[in-house]
């Protein structure tokens, strides 16, 4: 899949590579102004322990209310993981905005032409640019991690409960039917579009953020088509899986077997129709930056950044 191997040359940049890293180190803050940034930030914390004292004080009954702040803590800590594929996705519009606008900046001062004469051509320049935008900051490392470790611990549950379903079918529980196939099979789809959610969300943000930069428009226009492209992409497949699951269920006389075959295709479009998405925002990208290789082989590492672009 496409997707997967734009991924991993999100997820294991070249980090050797020189636009790569001007990008994602450029502009760091400098110790001066850290440490101001440091004192201001235990400054507010003062201001605001103070205040939580004196409010302590005046009305004692807040202390109730104090007590449930670690209860709504561990609380949030549990249920983040399940906002995840959300939070990718505005994540996703997020870089569509930085991009589009990091590369009109570019243009302003005159050094975007200088970046895309990259011996290695202008797909691959403009590619390495995004990449570092992304790993700019250090969100991305925690979404993919979070995300990665969230996506283990799903598949072991969906494993153990299919080890313990198979089980009760080998000793021959006539309990077990279809209706715990199909949970199993719902949560195994569930489980793997929670994970390739941040791929394709991911994916897709750069290439959009790059496609709109590439067009004769405004910094402001870029953005707003940019962004418009981005969350369409995002909200078509959702509406497609609900019509084909409303069709489905109100065409076809509904069986158990029909039941889980509906399931089956109703998830499967969501992935089907963002990868088909991927791979016509990547054809669209290559026409545009005026590039002609079709190698899209997955990278390591170690492996320099044209195995997967080539030359133009």
């Amino acid at each position: 899949m496409l997707s997967w191997r734009l991924w991993d040359t999100l997820a294991e940049p070249a980090s050797r590579n020189p636009i790569f890293t001007f990008v994602r180190d450029r502009r760091k803050p400098q110790p001066k102004l850290e440490l101001q940034s440091s004192l201001f930030v235990r400054l507010l914390w003062v201001i605001a322990i103070v205040l939580v004292v004196i409010g302590l004080i005046r009305i004692p009954e807040m202390l109730i209310y104090l007590f449930q702040v670690p209860i709504l803590a561990v609380t949030f800590l549990v249920v983040s993981p399940l906002l995840l594929p959300l939070g990718a996705i505005l994540a996703g519009g997020y870089l569509v905005h930085k991009i589009t606008e990091r590369i009109h900046k570019e243009k302003r001062q005159f050094t975007y032409e200088l970046l895309c004469t990259s011996p290695d051509g202008a797909l691959y320049a403009n590619w390495s640019f995004a990449t570092g935008i992304l790993h700019r900051d250090g969100w991305f490392q925690w979404m993919k991690a979070i995300t990665l470790i969230t996506y283990r611990l799903g598949r072991i549950a969906v494993s153990v409960i299919a080890v313990i379903l198979l089980g009760l079918l080998v000793l021959g529980d006539g309990s077990i039917g279809f209706s715990e196939i199909h949970l199993i099979i719902s949560l195994a789809l569930l489980v793997g579009l929670y994970y390739t959610n941040i791929q394709q969300s991911i994916s897709l943000s750069l290439m959009i953020g790059l496609f709109a930069s590439s067009l004769n428009s405004s910094r402001r226009d870029a953005n707003i088509i940019g962004l418009l492209t981005y969350f369409l992409s995002q909200l078509t497949p959702f509406l497609i899986a609900l019509a084909l699951f409303i069709v489905l269920k109100t065409t076809i006389p509904q069986t158990q077997l029909i039941d889980i075959v509906t399931t089956i295709i109703t998830f499967s479009s969501i992935f089907i129709i963002r990868e088909f998405f991927v791979i016509l925002l990547w054809q669209g990208l290559k026409h545009r930056l005026n590039s002609s290789t079709d190698n899209t082989e997955v990278i390591t590492p170690d492996t320099s950044f044209p195995s997967i672009f080539g030359t133009t």
